[in-house]
Formats: structure tokens, sequence, C-alpha cells
């Protein structure tokens, strides 16, 4: 059982609530959306109309048509704090998005490895040093 504070508890969410960074998404790009603010709950697909401000989007659902802003990302901890910071729902990247992110993050990591092995001087098998 955690021994912390209610003070506690809410500083070190204010402090993650400073320290979030919004992911980036690009107008014209397709999210889902959360009318209600959780992944938990059905998925309808939106446009991103604008960057926003820093902490949230504006959107355009594609269902109703309806803009939406700021729409603050499902991992933004403000959207812990009450029901008014989730009034606008939340957005979050699609699967194909998600998939395409890690493919490019496989294939960085890939590149780097690559780019090591070409400038890192090559040691023969079996000459190794018997001082």
């Amino acid at each position: 059982m955690s021994t912390a504070t209610i003070p506690e508890v809410k500083d070190e969410l204010l402090d993650k609530v400073n320290a979030f960074v919004m992911p980036k998404a690009m107008p014209g790009q397709t999210v889902n959306w959360y009318r209600h603010g959780t992944a938990a709950e059905k998925v309808e697909i939106a446009v991103v109309m604008a960057g926003g401000n820093f902490r949230g989007l504006a959107l355009k659902t594609l269902g109703t048509g309806q803009l939406r802003q700021p729409v603050r990302h499902v991992s933004d901890p403000k959207l812990q704090l009450s029901a008014d910071q989730r009034e606008h729902g939340a957005w979050d990247f699609t699967d194909h998005d998600k998939q395409q992110q890690a493919r490019l993050a496989r294939l960085e990591t890939e590149l780097a490895e690559l780019k090591r092995l070409v400038t890192e001087p090559a040691t023969p098998k079996g000459n190794k040093d018997k001082s």
C-alpha cells in the first residue's frame, strides 16, 4: 500500500503535466479521436486541421465534420485532472501511423548499426592479442 499523501500525489501529477510534450502530428494527417478523452472508448477518425498550441490540436471529425480544439493527446497527464480537460476529447495516432513509426525507428537503429560496422576497424578472426 502506498504511503504517499494527497499533496505528494498532486505534486507528482503536476510535475508530469508540466513535463509532458505532445507528440507531433501534421496538418492533413488522420488520427484517432476519442469523444470522451479516453482510449477505452469507440474511436472516430479525424483530420488534423492545425497544430494548435503546444498542448492540443485542432481536429475535424470525419463522421460529423465538427471542428474540435484544443484536443489533447491521450497520454497527456492533464486529461486526468478533470472532465473539463477532456471536453474536446483526446487524439492518438492511427494503428497505421504507429506501425510506420515503429518501422522507421527499427530502420534508424539498423542504419546506425551498419554505419558503426563500416566505420569500425575490422578485427581478423583468430588473431586475438596474446599479451
